[in-house]
């Protein structure tokens, strides 16, 4: 094999063994389709599953709609953690909620959908 073949080999080889320590943190499993094809259906399936509720410490359903707005979506997000309505609606930037939601998740296993993306 040529020097430069073996060096690339190696270098791949290294890329992807850390992008499988990342992936073992976040685990993002797309589901994708045309409308109408039972996407949300087999999302409910799998997020109402005993197997599934007895592995996240929470389970968090969001349904982002067609106007995103990422402070919403955070806001709701942060409201299925152990926050009250009323503490999200002291913090009044989008930093100071992500910063919450980032305190609230820390240390939990939790499984987010995100309906209508």
């Amino acid at each position: 094999m040529p020097r430069s073949s073996a060096k690339r080999l190696r270098e791949r080889s290294r890329r992807s063994s850390a992008m499988q320590v990342v992936a073992t943190d976040l685990i993002v499993l797309p589901i994708v389709g045309i409308d109408g094809v039972g996407k949300t259906t087999l999302a409910q399936l799998v997020y109402n599953d005993p197997r599934v509720k007895a592995h996240f410490d929470l389970r968090i359903w969001v349904c982002v709609s067609d106007l995103f707005d990422i402070k919403r979506v955070t806001k709701e997000i942060l409201e299925h953690t152990s926050a009250s309505a009323e503490a999200t609606d002291s913090l009044a930037s989008l930093n100071a909620l992500q910063v919450e939601l980032s305190q609230q998740l820390k240390e939990e296993k939790f499984l987010l959908v995100l309906d209508d993306v």
